[in-house]
C-alpha cells in the first residue's frame, strides 16, 4: 500500500501529526498482513523538512518551497507538474485541512483522498476535494484530531496511549552530523541536569520575556548540577545579552550556535528538561518523550473562535507524564504574566522525580 501524507506546515503541527506515524504504519502493516509493504510519503515545505528527515517511518519526503510557490499561478502549476510525476497512491491524507493542502492532494494520482469534513476545518471548501471524510470538531484537541485523520478512515480502533506510546520512534536524526554542529558542547555528562531554554516562538505574543528567563535561571541554579542551554533562531542579539547576564550571575549556562533541525532533534534528545513557549521545539521535546514545560498565554477555558488569543488551552495540550505546562491566570492572552517562580515550582516536579 502506498500512502501520501500532506502536512506542509507549520513546525509544531507537523511534529504532532508525525508523532502518530510509528503506530499508524504498524497498524496498517498488521491490517494488510506481512506479505504486503506499506510505503508512506510526506509532502512538506522546505522550511520544515528537517524535522521529518531520517524518520524510519517515512519512505520518501517530497520537499518543495510550497509557501513561495502558492503565491503565483506559475508556482501552482509547478506544484501540479511535480505532483503528476509522483506516481500513484492508494490513499492521500490531507492532515492540514486547508485549500492549499487539498490542492496538492487534488493534483496527485490516487484512489482515495482523505480529509476532514466541512464542519471540521477552517477552510470548508477544502472538503470538496475529499472522497473519504472525517468528522472531528475544529476546537477538539489536536491529538484527537490527528489520531482520527490517520486511523478512522481505515477502521483501526486504537486508544491514544497506545498510538503515542512509541512516538519518539517516528523521528530520527543523523547523529554524526549533529555532533559536528555541537562539537564545542558536552552533552553526555550524566551528572548534569541539562535544561534547554527556547528563547523564541513564531509570534511575539507567545514568547516568554528574556528577563523572566533570566530570573528563572537564577532560581534553577539554586538546585544542584543544573546546566542551562540557550537556543535561538532569529534574535542572536537577545540570546547573547541573556548569555552575558547569566555569566555575570554565575549561572552555569551555554549559548548554542544557530542549529538546523537535525542538530536540534539530537540536542533535545539529550535534555533533561525543555522550557519554552507554545512553539515547535517545545512540541519536539514532547514528541521525543523528553520532559518539558510549555508556557501558554492562552486562558484556561478560552473564549471560542479561531483566533489564537481566543482558542481554548485544551485544544493545544499534549499528553505526557513529564510534559507539564503553565498558563496565565488573567482573562486575556498573556504569556508575560507567568512568573518565574510558577515555572520553577513546576520544574521541581520534574527535577525531584
Amino acid at each position: 500500500m502506498k500512502i501520501a501524507i500532506i502536512r506542509v506546515s507549520a513546525l509544531g503541527d507537523i511534529i504532532v501529526s508525525a508523532s502518530f506515524l510509528h503506530a499508524f504504519k504498524e497498524a496498517i502493516i498488521s491490517k494488510l498482513g506481512s506479505e504486503e509493504k506499506c510505503e508512506i510519503e510526506w509532502f512538506v515545505d522546505e522550511r520544515f523538512s528537517g524535522v521529518l528527515e531520517d524518520s524510519p517511518s517515512i519512505t520518501k519526503l517530497h520537499i518543495l518551497p510550497f509557501k513561495k510557490l502558492f503565491k503565483s499561478l506559475g508556482g501552482i502549476l509547478a506544484i501540479r507538474r511535480y505532483c503528476k510525476n509522483c506516481g500513484s497512491f492508494d490513499y492521500v491524507i490531507d492532515a492540514q485541512g486547508l485549500i492549499k493542502s487539498s490542492l496538492i492532494g487534488k493534483f496527485l494520482n490516487k484512489k482515495h483522498f482523505i480529509g476532514f469534513d466541512k464542519d471540521s476545518i477552517r477552510e470548508a471548501l477544502a472538503s470538496l476535494f475529499y472522497n473519504k471524510k472525517v468528522h472531528v470538531p475544529y476546537q477538539e484537541n489536536v491529538l484527537v484530531r490527528s489520531k482520527a485523520i490517520f486511523f478512522n478512515p481505515f477502521n483501526i480502533d486504537i486508544d491514544m496511549n497506545k498510538a503515542l506510546k512509541r512516538r519518539q520512534d517516528s523521528f530520527g536524526f543523523d547523529e554524526t552530523r549533529a555532533k559536528v554542529a555541537l562539537k564545542d558542547f558536552s552533552l553526555d555528562d550524566k551528572k548534569e541536569f541539562k535544561v534547554l531554554f527556547i528563547l523564541e516562538t513564531s509570534k511575539d505574543l507567545k514568547t516568554y520575556p528574556v528577563q523572566s528567563f533570566l530570573n528563572l535561571a537564577k532560581l534553577l541554579s539554586s538546585l544542584a548540577n543544573i546546566r542551562i542551554f540557550l537556543i535561538w533562531y532569529d534574535d542572536e542579539i537577545k540570546a547573547k545579552k541573556l548569555s552575558k547576564d547569566l555569566k555575570e550571575a554565575k549561572v552555569n549556562s551555554s549559548l548554542l550556535p544557530k542549529l538546523d533541525l537535525n542538530a536540534i532533534k539530537y540536542l533535545v534528545s539529550k535534555m533533561e528538561c525543555v522550557i519554552g513557549g507554545d512553539t515547535g521545539v517545545t512540541h519536539l521535546a514532547w514528541a521525543l518523550n523528553r520532559p518539558s514545560i510549555t508556557l501558554f498565554g492562552n486562558v484556561e477555558s478560552g473564549l471560542g473562535g479561531n483566533n489564537l488569543s481566543k482558542t481554548p488551552l485544551s485544544r493545544f495540550l499534549l499528553s505526557g507524564e513529564k510534559n507539564l505546562y503553565v498558563c496565565n491566570k488573567s482573562k486575556v492572552f498573556d504569556v508575560e504574566s507567568i512568573t518565574p517562580n510558577e515555572v520553577f515550582e513546576t520544574f521541581k516536579q520534574i527535577y525531584l522525580t
